[in-house]
């Protein structure tokens, strides 16, 4: 992101996951965050371990990770009922059949990998306590948001 995101909760949360990271490792496990590059190129100095890993929006990237697109969050883009859809969507009806994400996925040259439950657990406790803290820091219009957010998500 550029410069002029800097007061943005996007901007902002790249560094705050890095904070917490080192906070939470007790500063065993510190990352660096370094804002440039393009994604592509991003994707290729983690595969051959120039860096350690990597975030970008894939859909910066160039024409060969256009079928990635509707796999991540595209900004103003689909609703959570139309993103499921494409995540879940199969050409093959077969139970067994691969999504057709993962049917692509392999022809870009990215390999998944999925993170355990212990990681992803604490991942979700950090996410919530980050955004309390942020609805603490934004009782504006960020807690408004927030607040709806949160009692959606325990009606479903």
């Amino acid at each position: 992101m550029s410069e002029s995101a800097k007061n943005t909760i996007l901007y902002n949360a790249l560094q705050a996951v890095c904070d917490r990271v080192r906070e939470m490792s007790g500063q065993r496990f510190i990352i660096t965050l370094k804002r440039s590059g393009k994604t592509e190129q991003l994707l290729n100095d983690v595969d051959k371990g120039v860096v350690q890993c990597g975030y970008n929006g894939i859909y910066y990237g160039t024409q060969k990770l256009k079928i990635l697109y509707f796999g991540c969050a595209i900004p103003f883009g689909l609703n959570p009922q139309e993103q499921n859809a494409w995540l879940y969507y199969k050409k093959d009806p077969n139970p067994e059949a691969p999504t057709f994400m993962k049917e692509k996925i392999p022809e870009t040259g990215i390999q998944l990998m999925q993170f355990n439950e212990e990681i992803l657990k604490a991942a979700r406790e950090e996410t919530i306590k980050l955004l309390d803290q942020y609805a603490i820091e934004d009782e504006e219009d960020f807690k408004y948001v927030y607040d709806e957010w949160k009692n959606f998500t325990q009606q479903i």
